[in-house]
């Protein structure tokens, strides 16, 4: 995985999966799929509970 450097010193995944456009009815599951498959970072702020309940 490649990583870049942030301000604190930490390093955050250059890659990440969005959840904009996807129904909340499917979000845990796809949350779930998407960890899985290797994804660390997921941009969930339009459906963060509905995320949450399921990592």
């Amino acid at each position: 995985m490649i990583t870049l450097p942030v301000s604190t010193g930490a390093v955050w995944p250059s890659v990440g999966f969005g959840f904009w456009k996807v129904e909340k009815s499917s979000a845990a599951e796809l949350a779930q799929q998407a960890i899985a498959a290797g994804y660390r970072y997921l941009d969930c702020a339009c459906c963060s509970a509905t995320i949450g309940s399921a990592v």
